[in-house]
């Protein structure tokens, strides 16, 4: 096959082109789809098949039928196209008849090609009379829905998802569209960076190219052209066909409610999942707000159907493709009610003659915008949402504040210079939601008591030391994140317990004095997930006993005792929202009390910096059976043992559900187990990572080795007194160890070690050894489980 024409361009389309060969040559399959935002080729790329099996396939193919279907689609007009496109005339109005006349005429048409173009809606193809697998009948569909291809049944590997291009290579796609008959144009020097930044503009979208190339056709030499084309871009105005085809999927949310959302989606410039939804809950544009729980499902699958609908693209964030935002944006505008000017390098705010009395929302998020002037007031009664976040604000006038008395959200996070507040905060009667997380450098918070609307409120990351005047009279605050503020005090007994409404708080993190009692938050009846650190072991083992363990507590919870950390070890869980059960968490810095009681669900220990204790079980305990599968210790010089392995002990005896064990830098450990309990009691841990533990000599005996059953990765190094992996205990007798789950080895850096396992190590399928820095290691010898 001919690879690719001149008018086709980049990486991307070639890659698109051999999978769509390839899954043409497979005879197991028989319905392809192709999925991507509206302009991004879908059609370019079927009709450049079509062409390509009516020109090279003939031995594969003997017809290829092109039908487009668009949204006004039914059954009846489907096979009304199919019939014409075969050559054969469809009567009389029972569908079902119709059908069985259209599948004997297609299945006459054998080894054929159908390719269903723009397809918005689930189609079924027996209704239709489209018989698939029969006579090397295969059909291609094209949709901007990705759940339109599965429903049609589609599998996975047969979808082709296809991409924006590059800047460069938008650029050769816009010279070659600028220029005539597959000849690229060329531009003066003057010309060619005002041409570049309209092709950046449409973000690699080909019919955005396609049609400003067009545009521009006949100006070449006219810069003041190009630079009104770039200005209109720039300021969210395309041409008409880009336009109105793109609208169409916003279009196809028929529910209003989604619609809204995705314009609100166009006030960001790149957000992550779950800060998307509670963007989404502080507009009020979540129905269910019984509970973060059922608030955040309902968020997650408005995502899921904005990014179904090729309206939002995900990376390692959510954002919207640059031509789909703008058209988010033109929408918007059509009511002359938002402002929305975010990551465009503004360094002032917009003039005061911008901001209208009928705005409604204004977002300058991630700009350079240093201040705002003396005296500003923009006369804004009903702005509703002002996001600032992002910008190296140093300054708020008083006055600023003073005319939008509806505003709801206010959202000055991650200004890392801003030290206050104005006073006048204090009076924004109708907020919902303040965002003040990552301002660094931020002491001051006027009163707060006035808010009774107040659901949200982030003061996170400040510098702040005490918490704001008035707090604990907001009755209705279901969200409160005091967390990483290290001046913070906040006494016992103060603040929480009025916060009966709590759905969220935490925190964590503060080094200082903000710590709670178990009756702080013994009231909070409504709590979801809670994080923070406590006073003191006694008050640690209340609320454990008279609250966690008595179903009383919340879902989820991250709790902490001791001076330092004692959590840092863990970063493989979301803590900044109970998104699963693993967000149970326990840990410990150091303590000196040895009588602390672990919550029954427990689902991860933390240990981190604790110079006391030297044996597990002399200080922990269950009071029932535990749900503990992840341990984590860190850094506590004095630890000699993990578990007593003694009968009758509480925390050995409910390890049953243990699945991981990472040890790092406990340089009084000399052995992980040295006996090994009957009965399987760690036969489900999967994942064993010990580094920095310098004075283990034999890693694993043969009777722990034995029941490690279900151990996936074995990760070792940094051990520098290591010499063998599993001991060599009894070889003559035990020649050959099997591990069948195990997968992967990773030894680096253990100058003495020599022997993995002298004999047959019999591993998972097909199992990865990584051996780095260990001069004296003899290879292992390693055999796949049958």
């Amino acid at each position: 096959m001919q690879m690719k024409p001149s008018v086709f361009v980049g990486e991307n389309f070639n890659r698109n082109l051999k999978q769509m060969c390839k899954l043409l040559e497979d005879d197991q399959v028989f319905i392809i789809g192709v999925h991507g935002m509206a302009g991004v080729g879908k059609t370019a790329l079927v009709t450049y098949i079509e062409n390509d099996i009516n020109r090279t396939w003939k031995s594969s193919f003997k017809h290829v039928f092109f039908i487009t279907v668009s949204r006004d689609f039914s059954i009846f007009k489907l096979q009304n196209d199919v019939a014409n496109r075969i050559g054969m005339t469809l009567d009389g109005d029972d569908e079902r008849i119709r059908a069985k006349k259209l599948s004997l005429a297609l299945e006459g048409k054998e080894k054929s090609v159908l390719i269903l173009d723009d397809v918005w809606k689930n189609i079924d193809q027996e209704k239709v009379g489209i018989p698939l697998s029969v006579n090397g009948i295969k059909l291609i569909l094209t949709s901007r829905l990705e759940h339109v291809c599965y429903k049609m049944d589609c599998l996975p590997d047969s979808i082709i998802r296809m991409e924006p291009l590059s800047d460069e290579e938008a650029w050769e796609l816009f010279l070659l569209k600028l220029g005539n008959h597959a000849t690229p144009a060329k531009l003066p020097d003057e010309v060619e960076n005002i041409a570049r930044s309209i092709a950046k503009e449409c973000s690699g979208l080909p019919l955005g190219i396609s049609v400003m190339a067009r545009t521009m056709k006949g100006v070449t030499d006219d810069i003041h052209w190009w630079r009104h084309s770039l200005n209109k871009l720039q300021n969210f105005a395309m041409e008409e066909k880009i336009f109105d085809m793109l609208k169409l999927s916003y279009d196809n949310l028929t529910d209003k409610n989604m619609q809204n959302c995705f314009l609100s989606c166009a006030l960001y410039h790149g957000i992550g999942r779950k800060e998307l939804v509670f963007k989404l809950f502080d507009e009020g544009l979540i129905n269910d707000t019984t509970s973060l729980e059922r608030m955040l499902a309902e968020g997650l699958t408005i995502v899921d159907n904005l990014k179904d609908h090729s309206l939002l693209l995900e990376d390692d964030y959510l954002h919207m493709h640059g031509l789909v935002r703008n058209m988010g944006c033109q929408i918007l505008n059509l009511n002359h009610r938002y402002m929305v000017k975010c990551n465009e390098g503004l360094t002032k705010v917009p003039a005061m003659l911008d901001w209208t009395t009928d705005l409604k929302k204004v977002s300058l998020m991630n700009n350079n915008i240093k201040e705002i002037p003396k005296g500003a007031s923009p006369k804004c009664p009903n702005l509703s949402t002002l996001l600032f976040s992002g910008n190296p604000l140093c300054h708020i006038p008083g006055c600023f504040f003073s005319n939008m008395n509806a505003l709801a959200v206010l959202d000055l996070s991650c200004n890392p210079f801003l030290t206050l507040l104005p006073k006048t905060v204090s009076n924004l009667k109708s907020l919902v939601s303040l965002l003040l997380g990552g301002c660094k450098l931020l002491e001051y918070v006027p009163p707060l008591g006035q808010l009774q609307e107040l659901t949200r409120l982030d003061i996170s990351g400040t510098s702040i030391k005490n918490v704001p005047q008035g707090l604990e009279m907001l009755t209705n605050l279901k969200w409160l994140d005091l967390s990483k503020n290290y001046k913070l005090t906040l006494l016992p007994g103060s603040v929480l317990p009025g916060l009966t409404n709590m759905q969220y708080l935490d925190i964590r993190y503060n080094y200082g004095s903000a710590k709670v009692n178990a009756e702080d938050v013994r009231g909070m009846t409504l709590l979801e997930h809670f994080a923070g650190s406590f006073h003191d072991c006694d008050s640690f083992n209340n609320y454990v006993l008279a609250t966690l363990d008595r179903g009383c507590g919340p879902k989820t919870y991250n709790l902490h005792l001791g001076i330092g950390p004692g959590y840092r070890l863990d970063f493989s869980c979301d803590y900044n929202f109970p998104a699963n059960d693993d967000c149970r968490i326990v840990s410990f810095g150091d303590c000196t009390k040895l009588d602390h009681v672990l919550p029954s669900d427990i689902a991860r220990l933390c240990i981190a910096e604790n110079k006391q204790w030297r044996c597990l079980c002399d200080v922990l305990s269950f009071r029932s059976s535990s749900s503990l599968m992840h341990i984590n210790i860190q850094v506590c010089p004095k630890l000699e043992c993990l578990f007593c392995l003694k009968s009758p002990c509480s925390l050995c005896s409910n390890l049953r559900n243990l699945e991981s064990l990472n040890l790092k830098n406990l340089e009084g450990l000399a052995f992980i187990w040295k006996d090994f309990p009957p009965g399987g009691m760690f036969s489900d841990i999967k994942y064993l990572v010990v580094s920095k533990c310098h004075k283990i000599e034999k890693l694993l005996t043969n009777g722990p080795l034995l029941q490690l059953k279900s151990l996936v990765t074995l990760d070792v190094k940094c051990c520098y007194l290591l010499r063998e992996i599993f001991t060599t205990e009894d070889v003559g007798r035990v020649k050959e160890i099997t591990l069948p789950r195990l997968t992967r080895l990773e030894f680096r850096d253990l100058p003495l070690l020599e022997t993995v396992w002298p004999g047959t190590l019999v591993c998972g399928l097909s199992p990865k050894l990584n051996i780095i820095d260990c001069p004296k290691l003899t290879c292992p010898i390693l055999q796949s489980h049958s």
